[in-house]
């Protein structure tokens, strides 16, 4: 089986103790050839089948410029949402956030032609951790990328992130209000996936769920380290489901 491009981003020193999960299940689980770029210190990645590039390797001159023009309060976030938007743009495939765990293959998400895909959290307002272009200059991310600047303010939260993805939502070919499709619990309530439960990954596979979001900019904000996560908690259990999958998802998508 061919595997579909993923992007995903990482900023910082260190990583999250679920990070080497996530890129893991996105590869193995979700079909992805992930490439992975790093605004920071190389990782030691010898276990996890990613691609590593730079912001230099799929950057031009002027993007570099604007990327490291951002600045501010929300200055990690509004790189990220600038990442997205560049890459999509440019080089079309999957975007993911780095605390996405994939459960199952996502072209399924894509099929019968699909030129754009993003999905709503709560029913009503859209994510931008999981979005998809099936090819470069889609309209949606050229516009992003065409108009950012002029949207862009350093210290206002969400204003290129999935605020305007939810304004521009009738240039989307493809909106998924299911909120469970990605977003299994809202932010508020990111804890009780921690938390023993008798939901199985099976169960979440027979409901349609393609991943869990694990809402990481919380665990960082709460301080929760998911090596504290309970032996019978569903995160414990994606862990496990990915385990016990991945020779076998080897075999399939490499």
């Amino acid at each position: 089986m061919q595997c579909l491009p993923c992007f995903t981003f990482w900023t910082g020193v260190s990583v999250p103790d679920y990070f080497f999960d996530c890129l893991e299940s996105l590869h193995f689980l979700g079909g992805l050839d992930v490439v992975l770029c790093l605004d920071g210190p190389k990782l030691k990645l010898d276990r996890v089948p990613v691609t590593v590039v730079s912001l230099e390797d799929l950057f031009s001159r002027s993007e570099l410029e604007v990327y490291q023009s951002l600045k501010g309060r929300f200055v990690e976030v509004n790189r990220a949402d600038y990442f997205r938007i560049v890459v999509l743009a440019k080089y079309g495939g999957f975007y993911c956030d780095t605390d996405v765990f994939a459960i199952r293959p996502f072209s399924e998400l894509v099929k019968d032609g699909v030129s754009t895909y993003i999905t709503a959290e709560d029913g009503l307002y859209l994510n931008n951790a999981v979005i998809y272009a099936s090819s470069p200059h889609q309209p949606v991310f050229d516009y992003m990328y065409e108009h950012f600047l002029e949207r862009y303010k350093p210290d206002t939260f969400n204003l290129i992130g999935p605020r305007w993805y939810s304004e521009l939502v009738y240039m989307f070919d493809k909106v998924d209000y299911v909120p469970k499709r990605h977003y299994l619990v809202g932010w508020r309530e990111f804890k009780k996936l921690f938390e023993p439960t008798s939901i199985t990954v099976e169960e979440l596979l027979q409901e349609g769920v393609y991943s869990v979001h694990l809402w990481g900019e919380m665990l960082r904000r709460a301080r929760f380290r998911v090596s504290d996560a309970h032996p019978d908690s569903l995160f414990v259990k994606l862990t496990q489901y990915l385990k016990s999958r991945r020779s076998r998802a080897h075999s399939l998508y490499l």
